[in-house]
């Protein structure tokens, strides 16, 4: 009994040593009335129509056989970043920093890394293209009378 009691700690703490870290990055970005929102975001992502008039990204990151200081790092150097390209008036461009990620190494060999991320678009633009996004209907301007 001792001996299998010895087993199950010994498997507890290297399962401990190789534990999943987690961490979920928001970014918001204002919409300046665009016609069209492209998107050139790595890997997959989901699109979520919202009422809100902003885009807001939601990445969750799952690492494994990894330390908090290698996720700390790869956050650090912008791996899971999105940037926006307004320089077109009629369309935003919204992009991943990192469009290569490599395969994550450490010391002990290969991380195994899993990257899920939300994208939340007004309601006010069409989402059945996933990679160009087109208002509904042109936006009017209020008239006062």
């Amino acid at each position: 009994m001792k001996k299998n009691f010895g087993i199950f700690v010994f498997v507890f703490f290297q399962l401990s040593l190789s534990a999943q870290l987690e961490k979920t990055i928001h970014q918001t970005f204002e919409l300046n009335q665009p016609t069209s929102i492209s998107l050139e975001i790595k890997g997959d992502y989901e699109l979520v129509s919202w009422s809100g008039d902003h885009i807001l990204t939601e990445t969750n990151i799952e690492l494994y056989d990894a330390t908090e200081g290698i996720l700390q790092h790869y956050l650090k150097a912008g791996r899971y970043e999105v940037l926006a390209d307004t320089s077109v008036a009629t369309q935003f461009k919204l992009y991943s920093k990192d469009q290569e990620r490599r395969v994550l190494r450490t010391k002990r060999g290969e991380c195994f890394e899993v990257v899920k991320m939300k994208i939340f678009v007004p309601e006010t633009f069409d989402t059945s293209n996933p990679t160009l996004l087109v208002r509904k209907e042109p936006l009017t301007e209020s008239k006062n009378n």
